[in-house]
């Protein structure tokens, strides 16, 4: 019964200390991306930095520990993260507090459906969405999420918004107010990232560009010239609790609940099968994966964390790592901790 629920405990019985080093290193690798990338996808879906830390913990290790292939990670992803803004943009909040609750709450619901999808043997419904459909999806998601972000490249204080026009409209009119310090630092950031991935494929662009931008802006203070950063993100644990929502909300939250579970699951399907092939080893189960995935949102949400899937980008970082085990996910989850523990001041001059 407790292999069936955790199937990490298999790969317990052969573990050495060689495996060891190669699923620590692989965790680090992961955990180095993942912590600057979190900080910037709860920005876009609408959050606190610090929401996006929550996410890359709990719901981390439980997939580690649950999850029936090793090659997924789990976490904040853009993709999802830009349709929990459009669901929380779709509601009327009085506050942050109310926000971070929906959104936090979502992922309940997300966890809940694919728990009860899993459980009704639904995993093969991910068969029948064609290619052409989830191509779609994806690019008009990476298009919504690219637009939303020049706001931040050009220094422009513009609402959000999930259509193109409305995007494009808005910046032009408020074009004459770049800050051009702020996209000197933007563009030196997108620069080093093309840079270190030719040059320095193997090395993790995320974390030389945090690096990069916390140094540049402490040294140069252009945070006092309307360069935006981060600031304070407080130290600490997420809480333990169940965050609700007005009994109303539910019914509009439950479309965007849906089309999480299912696009949460069809990612992390698709990223599975795509490198299992590579190494012709097969261990998906594709609705104890989905499980899986439910528990890792469901328990997540009760430590402050919104919906979450699989990265492909992180993802094949893990791959290329030499992960072996699922704790690759757990040495990554506690790294994560001890940067929420220790760590979080060293953001405070991170540039958006």
């Amino acid at each position: 019964m407790i292999l069936k629920l955790f199937p990490i405990t298999e790969d317990l019985k052969t573990y050495n200390r060689s495996i060891l080093i190669k699923d620590l290193i692989a965790g680090l690798s992961i955990a180095v991306i993942v912590i600057p990338q979190g900080l910037a996808y709860a920005m876009i879906a609408g959050l606190p930095p610090i929401y996006g830390l929550y996410a890359a913990l709990i719901p981390q290790l439980i997939h580690g520990i649950m999850g029936t292939s090793r090659h997924p990670a789990v976490g904040p992803v853009a993709l999802d993260s830009i349709i929990v803004a459009i669901a929380l943009g779709a509601l009327s909040f009085s506050g942050i507090e109310e926000l971070i609750a929906a959104a936090v709450f979502l992922a309940t619901m997300v966890g809940v459906l694919q728990l009860t999808m899993g459980l009704l043997q639904m995993g093969v419904l991910a068969n029948y969405l064609s290619r052409p459909v989830i191509s779609g999806f994806t690019s008009a998601a990476a298009i919504i999420i690219g637009f939303s972000q020049v706001k931040h490249l050009l220094g422009l204080q513009i609402e959000s918004s999930n259509q193109i026009q409305k995007m494009i409209l808005s910046l032009i009119q408020n074009f004459n107010e770049t800050n051009l310090i702020t996209v000197v630092v933007g563009l030196s950031a997108m620069s080093l990232i093309l840079v270190t991935k030719k040059y320095l494929p193997k090395f993790p662009s995320a974390l030389l560009v945090s690096v990069f931008g916390v140094l540049l802006i402490w040294s140069t203070r252009w945070d006092l010239h309307g360069v935006d950063i981060v600031g304070h993100i407080p130290a600490g644990l997420p809480d333990f609790g169940l965050f609700t929502v007005p009994p109303e909300l539910i019914k509009d939250m439950l479309p965007f609940a849906l089309t999480l579970a299912v696009i949460g699951y069809v990612e992390i399907i698709s990223i599975t099968k795509e490198l299992e092939e590579q190494e012709e080893k097969f261990s998906l189960k594709p609705n104890k994966e989905l499980m899986a995935l439910g528990t890792a949102n469901l328990l997540g949400s009760f430590f402050q964390s919104f919906p979450v899937s699989a990265s492909f980008s992180r993802s094949a970082v893990k791959f290329q790592s030499g992960a072996v085990t699922g704790m690759t996910a757990v040495f990554s989850a506690l790294i994560v901790g001890l940067t929420l523990l220790f760590f979080t001041s060293l953001f405070f001059y991170l540039p958006i």
